[in-house]
This record gives C-alpha cells, sequence and structure tokens, in this order.
C-alpha cells in the first residue's frame, strides 16, 4: 500500500477509481471546494485536500502541485485552457500550467511514467 498521493491518485485514475471526498465533519461531499480530505478509500489512505504531491511544477524547483489542483485538473482535463483557468480561478485552487498540462495528464494516466 502506498502512502504517497501522486501514486494513489495515478492508481486510482489509471483504474478508474473514484476517491473519496469529504468536509470538515468527515461528511462525504461532491464539491472540491467544500472538502477538507481526500481519501483513498480502497488504501485506507486520506489526506488533506491541499497536500502538496511529489509532481514539481515544471517551471520551479520547489513548486509542487497540490493533491486538489491535480485531481480538479483531472476532472476538467476536456475544458478548454481558458474554461479550465476560469473554474480554477473561481474555486482559488493552483492551476497547472498549459506547458505541464500533457505531462501531467499522461503520468495520471498512466501513458507515461
Amino acid at each position: 500500500m502506498s502512502s504517497d498521493p501522486l501514486q494513489l491518485l495515478r492508481q486510482y485514475t489509471i483504474q478508474s477509481k473514484k476517491v473519496e471526498l469529504l468536509d470538515k465533519d468527515d461528511n462525504p461531499t461532491t464539491d472540491l471546494q467544500a472538502a477538507a480530505t481526500i481519501r483513498f478509500s480502497e488504501e485506507d489512505a486520506s489526506f488533506a485536500r491541499d497536500a502538496p504531491t511529489s509532481f514539481m511544477r515544471s517551471n520551479s524547483e520547489s513548486d509542487h502541485y497540490t493533491l486538489s489542483a491535480l485531481l480538479h485538473f483531472l476532472d476538467h482535463r476536456d475544458q478548454t485552457f481558458y474554461e479550465y483557468m476560469k473554474t480554477t480561478n473561481t474555486l482559488g485552487l493552483q492551476t497547472i500550467s498549459f506547458g505541464d498540462r500533457a505531462q501531467v495528464l499522461g503520468y495520471l494516466t498512466g501513458k507515461t511514467s
């Protein structure tokens, strides 16, 4: 069992499994903005919504993408970059940069390693 949120998100994405979003009282929610915790129930692992992952921004040596940013990106990967930026900014989430989108998507879907 992995305790790395990036590896778990990748595993769940490849296997088409859904993560659970929990609010501050541990009640299920479908709203990423209201979620305090992201749970990978089959692995019995939970992480804070904005936990940093080991996926680094390509234009930084110290800035890691958060779990919520990666999850939001996966859920909105079919949007145009403009639409994605708009929803990300509205929710106050970290944005996956335009230059990183293909690399992030390839990794999380298992097309690249």
